[in-house]
Formats: C-alpha cells, sequence, structure tokens
C-alpha cells in the first residue's frame, strides 16, 4: 500500500486508517500502520489526532518516540555519517567531512556580529511568494533531499522524499516540519551539515564552488532556513515563553560556558514546553561515568520567529516542542553547578537587521536583559564594534558567488 493511501482522509470524518484503527484500540493494525510511516499530525474533521483516540496507556505509547535523543545533545552519538564516502574534497579549506564534532552554537566576542550578517544573509529581497515557495523546495528536494538521502536508510530515505515531494505538489510548508519531527536520523543531518557549513564559511571563507561540502548542501539548509523564518503561514507559530533541553557531554566540553557569554545558535534546537520531557531525554542520555548531564532553561521573549510552537504539527505532539531557529542569540545569565546536573540558564537577546529602502544596512542589537546582566557579557563589549564597525569588514559568504535571490 502507498503512503498516500495509507494518509487517505475518508469523507465525511476525515478520518485516516490511523484514526480508525486508534478509535478501536486496534495494537497490531496500529503498530503496522506506523511502521509503514503513517502520517501522525493528520487531524480529522473534530480537529483530533489519531493519538488523541488512543484510550490506554499501552495504546498511547505506541505513539510515543522510541530510543529518542530529540531534547538532549548526546555528544556520543553525533558521528557524522560520511557524505558520499570519498568523494568529498574541500580543496579551498582544510576541513574534511569527517567524524569531526562540530558545536551547536558559537560563543566568541563577534558572535553578535556574526549572527547578524547570517540573519541579513538570509533576508529575502521580497517575500515568499508562491512562486518563490516552490522554487525553494523544487531546490531542496531535487539538490539537497536527493543527494543527501544516499546516506539514509531506505525507509527514511522514501519517507523523507514522499514528504518534500508533497511539499512540492501541494505547495505546503507544513511538511518541512513532519519531515523534520518523523525522522531522527533527517534532523540529526540537517543540523550537522548546518554547523559544518557556519564552520566552513567562518573559518576560511569557503566558496561553494570550490568546497564540495558547501556546494553538497549550502542551498538546501539555507532554502529550509529561509522558509521556516519567513513564510507568512509559520508566523501563527511564533513562541514566546519558556523551553528546555538536555544536554549529556563529557564535563568539560562546556567548560566555556560562563556566565555573561552570548551564544548564537547555528542549527535548529530542539526544546520543550515541558521540563519533564527534557529531563527524561536528559536522563537517558548519562550512560556512563564521564558523562555529565547539563539541562538547559531558554527564556524566549521575542515572538517574532526565533522559536516556533510546532506542537501541534508536529509528528510527536505529546513532546510539546519548540523548535528555536537558527542564528538566534542567548546571553548566559546563570549556572547553577550540581553534582549530577547543572542548570544553565538563557535569556534570549534580540537581535535585529534592518535594510533601508537604499538597501543600506543598519544594525541594532535590542537587548531583553538587564543592564546588570549585561556587564560582562561579551555582546556589550561588542556593542561598539556592531554599531561603528562599516560593512566591509564583514567578509561576505563569497565574493565570487552570484546572489540567487530566488533561492536565498
Amino acid at each position: 500500500m502507498k503512503r498516500k493511501e495509507i494518509d487517505f482522509q475518508c469523507p465525511p470524518n476525515n478520518e485516516t486508517a490511523l484514526h480508525v484503527a486508534t478509535r478501536k484500540q486496534n495494537k497490531e493494525i496500529i503498530q503496522m500502520l506506523l511502521l509503514h510511516g503513517a502520517q501522525r499530525s493528520l487531524r480529522n474533521a473534530d480537529g483530533q489526532e489519531a493519538y488523541q483516540l488512543a484510550e490506554t496507556k499501552e495504546i498511547k505509547d505506541l505513539f510515543k518516540r522510541q530510543n529518542s535523543f530529540r531534547f538532549a545533545f548526546l555528544h556520543s552519538v553525533c558521528k557524522t555519517t560520511p557524505l558520499f564516502q570519498q568523494k568529498i574534497k574541500c580543496e579551498s579549506c582544510s576541513l574534511v567531512n569527517d567524524d569531526t564534532f562540530y558545536e551547536w552554537e558559537l560563543i566568541d566576542r563577534n558572535a553578535s556580529q556574526k549572527a547578524l550578517r547570517f540573519r541579513r544573509e538570509l533576508k529575502p529581497s521580497t517575500s515568499i511568494n508562491k512562486k518563490v515557495l516552490k522554487q525553494k523546495l523544487y531546490s531542496i528536494k531535487k539538490g539537497y533531499i536527493t543527494a543527501r538521502l544516499q546516506d539514509a536508510s531506505v525507509a527514511d530515505g522514501e519517507r523523507i522524499n514522499d514528504y518534500f515531494k508533497r511539499a512540492l505538489f501541494q505547495q505546503d510548508p507544513h511538511y518541512i516540519i513532519t519531515a523534520y519531527t518523523i525522522c531522527q536520523n533527517f534532523s540529526e543531518l540537517l543540523n550537522k551539515d548546518m554547523a559544518r557549513n557556519v564552520i566552513h564559511d567562518l573559518k576560511n571563507g569557503c566558496s561553494k564552488f570550490s568546497c564540495d561540502c558547501l556546494y553538497s548542501t549550502e542551498d538546501g539548509t539555507k532554502s529550509i532556513t529561509n522558509i521556516l523564518l519567513h513564510h507568512s503561514t509559520f508566523q501563527q507559530f511564533s513562541f514566546k515563553g519558556e523551553v528546555y533541553r538536555g544536554i549529556v557531554v563529557p564535563k568539560n566540553i562546556l567548560d566555556h560556558y560562563k556566565v555573561g557569554s552570548c551564544i548564537i545558535t547555528t542549527t535548529f534546537l530542539s526544546t520543550s514546553k515541558n521540563p519533564a520531557v527534557a529531563q527524561v531525554f536528559c536522563d537517558k542520555g548519562s550512560v556512563n561515568s564521564t558523562a555529565h548531564s547539563f539541562f538547559c532553561i531558554y527564556e524566549i521573549l521575542d515572538n517574532n520567529r526565533t522559536a516556533l510552537d510546532i506542537s501541534k504539527i508536529s509528528e510527536f505532539e505529546d513532546e510539546d516542542e519548540v523548535l528555536i531557529l537558527p542564528y538566534s542569540a542567548f546571553l548566559i545569565t546563570k549556572i547553577e553547578e550540581g553534582q549530577e546536573t547543572t542548570k544553565i540558564y538563557l535569556k534570549e537577546q534580540c537581535l535585529k537587521n534592518m535594510f533601508g529602502s537604499d538597501e543600506s544596512q543598519e544594525h541594532s542589537i535590542k537587548s531583553t536583559a538587564c543592564p546588570m546582566e549585561l556587564v560582562d557579557s561579551n555582546l556589550l563589549d561588542n556593542m561598539s564594534e556592531i554599531l561603528l564597525q562599516e560593512d566591509d569588514n564583514i567578509r561576505p559568504r563569497s565574493k565570487t558567488t552570484p546572489i540567487l535571490e530566488t533561492y536565498f
């Protein structure tokens, strides 16, 4: 049976086979449908997902993610899958696509300036209309997905490819969230590519025409980020509030985390509105004596696409997921060290990159922290540089690379 047949919503109730099986509490059929990739987030005429029709814990547990590290950044599992095996050759830089561990954040005195530059490059010249969306989705599917899924399992590859095919034909960007939440291998792959691309850019100023790592992934990752940051359909999911995430790493890995440091995210970060969810995943990662659990509490104060509340469109609604978008800035305001778990409190710093009608650039930082929190921060140290430095000191991604406005 094809996936579109499995997910067919039968009128008048608009229920899928998964809805019917769950309503009848049929464990075997539910397992079979989920195994074959039934879409969990589809809602019937009453606005219910199949999960909401489960009456017992046994049936509800069938819908939960198994063996997940989604809300726990596990250093031990971050081994990069080889892309095209021996085909990758970065002729313009010393970086290679091996098992290098790429950080998901930047901490340095110029971090805010770099975040402004990356956000500026992702700002579309026009709104993302149907034509632009189609071009971006085509770029993602034909360029990034087709190439990158050579490293995925057959089952994962078919699922992800199918969701992006639906997104393209139906002109529905919600399927990006479906793909991101249904398959951990895909979300992990996407985030590693994003982190690696930032390092390639910042370390040696790679061009995608001379660096295979960038050539094979940059267009796709930027298009995905651009859609989530700027497409109007996601504005309704903008989130303000407190969210949680676990980090399980050797304790000295985060020695550079200091109160007053400013962190810029370089990837998508999955967090949860429910601290219990993040804590469970965090605990699962603590499996050896060298690992230490860090519990991060993010305070998000700007509802303009710093983070998206995707809990209602995620394939796993029970996770209460909030997705923090790339190039968001957070100030570490407090660190509470514990024997088993260290708590890190982070408050959003609202970065704004504004363009005048003459395309001149004005950089500004709107701090949401109180003055005392900023006294020792790297963000404040760099404030004058950001306001006074001319743009020619901010290296563009590649002065030899033509900018295709329809894609970026």
